[in-house]
C-alpha cells in the first residue's frame, strides 16, 4: 500500500525560546524523535506507533486541506521567533515521491489555527510530549491553564508583604551584595597584576566559542565500498538500484563537546529539472567528514544527476554550498574483447581496408582494430582508453594513445610511417583497451615485418 511508504516530518526551531527537534513518521509505523535544545530528551529516540494512529494522521492532513495551503507564513522580525515546518510525502503509483511543506512563524495572524491544531495533533498521537517536557506560552505554543481560582489563594496574593520585608527576599538580597564585593575584589586584582589569568586556561574552558569564519566543503565525491575516513572506492558511474555514497570533508565548523547536531547537511539530487532524491542529515564534528548513503531504484532514469549540497553550521548559522554529478549506466557485464587486430596497407573505413603483414621504408603502416563488449553511455564520456606500441626486440619504437567518446561501429585505427631508423625483421604490434566504465582491460598482439630498403 501507498501509505506504508509515507514519511511525516515536524521540524522546530525554537530560536532560543522553543524546543529545537525533529520528529519523522514513516508509513510502517516506525517514529525517530531527535531532541536538539529546550527539550526534555537531548538525543535521538526511536519508537513506534500502530496502523490506526497512521490513518489518523492521514485524516487529519486531509480534513485540513494540507496541499492546498501556503508553502509560508512569515513576519517582519520572523528571524527572532520559534517557527515550525510540517511535511508531508506520499509516492504515487509509479513510485516517485510527493512532497509538501509548509513552515510558520509563531506570532504570525495569517497562520491558520488548524496548522497548530495539527502540531498539536501529531505530538498528541505520537505521544511526543514525554521527550519534549513542557512548554510555555512565551514559546509560541498553547498551554492549558486552569479556568478559576481559589478564593484563599487570592487573598493570600494581596496580603503578601513587600519584598524587602520577606525574609526569602532579605536572603537574596544579601547573596547579591556579596557577589558586589567579590566581583570588586577580582577586577582590583587583575587591575594591580595580583590575580592572572593566562589565554592558555581560557582556551581550556568549556566555553563554547562561535566560529566566525565561513564553513567549508573542503572535499566530496561520489563512491563506493567507504569504509570511514579517506577511505573508499571513488567512482563516477552506477546502474539503477545502486547504493551511491557521497563522501564530503569540510572545516570551520563550531565544534560543541559531546554535541551530535552541530552541523546540518541538505543533500538534493536533480535529473533533468527533476527532483529524486531530498533529505537533510544531522552529524557531529568531531571527525569533520559525512558519508551519506544514497540508495537508488529502477525508477531512476539513465544520465547525469546533479548532487547539491549545503553545510550549515548549526551554531554560527552560516553555511557553504557545492555540487558534483554521478552518471547512472548500464554496464557491460562481460569483459571486453578486441574481436579484429590487424596490419594494413589502407583503410578506408569499418570493415573496409587492405591487409598487409609486410611493409619497406616510407610506405604508411595502418593498424586497425574492432571490438565488442563496451559500456555504451549516451551522453559525450569518454567510454573507452586505448594504448599502441610497436615492440622489436621488446624495445619501443613507436607508442600511440587514443580516447573514444562514442561507441558507434566499435572500430578504430591508427597509421604511422616507419623511419630510416627501424632495421629490417619482425616487429610486434600490442594494443590495450580499457572500459572506462567498468574499468575492465583487455589486450592483443599481432606480428608483421618491415624491410629497410
Amino acid at each position: 500500500m501507498l501509505i506504508d511508504s509515507l514519511i511525516i516530518k515536524l521540524i522546530r526551531e525554537g530560536a532560543g525560546i522553543g524546543p529545537d527537534d525533529r520528529l519523522t513518521i514513516y508509513g510502517d509505523g516506525k517514529v525517530i524523535y531527535e531532541g536538539v535544545e529546550n527539550v526534555e530528551v537531548k538525543d535521538v529516540v526511536e519508537s513506534s506507533i500502530d496502523n490506526d494512529k497512521i490513518v489518523s494522521l492521514v485524516l487529519k492532513f486531509k480534513e485540513l486541506g494540507f496541499f492546498s495551503l501556503n508553502d509560508i507564513f512569515s513576519v517582519e522580525d520572523s528571524i527572532d521567533r520559534p517557527s515550525t515546518i510540517i511535511s508531508f510525502s506520499i509516492p504515487k503509483e509509479t513510485g516517485e515521491m510527493i512532497t509538501k511543506s509548509i513552515k510558520y512563524y509563531h506570532g504570525d495572524k495569517r497562520v491558520p489555527k488548524e496548522l497548530k491544531i495539527l502540531e498539536n495533533n501529531i505530538e498528541e498521537i505520537v505521544g511526543s510530549s514525554k521527550w519534549v517536557g513542557e512548554l510555555s506560552e512565551s514559546e509560541g505554543f498553547e498551554v492549558k491553564k486552569p479556568t478559576s481560582i481559589s478564593k484563599d489563594s487570592v487573598e493570600v496574593k494581596k496580603e503578601k508583604a513587600p519584598f524587602f520585608m520577606d525574609t526569602k527576599s532579605r536572603k537574596y538580597i544579601v547573596i547579591g551584595i556579596f557577589i558586589i564585593i567579590i566581583t570588586a575584589i577580582i577586577l582590583l586584582g587583575l587591575y594591580s597584576g595580583f590575580i592572572d589569568i593566562s589565554l592558555k586556561e581560557t582556551d581550556q574552558s568549556n566555553e563554547v566559542i562561535i566560529n566566525n569564519d565561513i564553513p567549508l566543503i573542503t572535499y566530496i565525491t561520489p563512491a563506493q565500498n567507504v569504509n570511514g575516513f579517506r577511505d573508499y572506492d571513488e567512482i563516477i558511474y552506477f546502474e539503477p538500484s545502486d547504493t551511491i555514497y557521497i563522501y564530503l570533508e569540510y572545516s570551520n565548523i563550531t565544534s560543541k563537546e559531546n554535541s551530535k547536531f552541530d552541523i546540518k547537511i541538505d543533500v538534493t539530487i536533480i535529473n533533468n529539472g527533476k527532483t529524486y532524491y531530498s533529505e537533510s542529515v544531522y552529524e557531529s564534528t568531531l571527525n569533520n567528514y559525512s558519508i551519506l548513503e544514497i540508495i537508488t531504484n529502477e525508477s531512476w532514469l539513465k544520465g547525469e544527476y546533479l548532487v547539491d549540497i549545503i553545510v550549515y553550521d548549526n551554531l554560527s548559522q552560516k553555511n557553504d554550498r557545492t555540487q558534483i554529478s554521478f552518471t547512472l549506466v548500464e554496464k557491460s557485464i562481460e569483459n571486453p574483447e578486441i574481436t579484429v587486430f590487424l596490419t594494413a596497407s589502407d583503410v578506408r573505413g569499418y570493415q573496409d581496408y587492405d591487409k598487409e603483414i609486410v611493409f619497406y621504408l616510407n610506405e604508411i603502416i595502418y593498424i586497425y582494430q574492432e571490438y565488442t563488449n563496451i559500456t555504451i553511455i549516451n551522453i559525450s564520456e569518454c567510454n573507452i582508453n586505448l594504448i599502441f606500441n610497436v615492440f622489436k626486440d621488446e624495445v619501443i619504437v613507436y607508442s600511440d594513445h587514443s580516447i573514444k567518446y562514442e561507441v558507434g561501429n566499435n572500430a578504430h585505427y591508427w597509421y604511422f610511417t616507419p623511419n630510416v631508423n627501424w632495421t629490417t625483421g619482425m616487429y610486434t604490434a600490442r594494443v590495450q583497451l580499457k572500459d572506462n566504465i567498468t574499468n575492465k582491460i583487455t589486450s592483443k598482439t599481432f606480428v608483421f615485418t618491415f624491410v629497410n630498403i
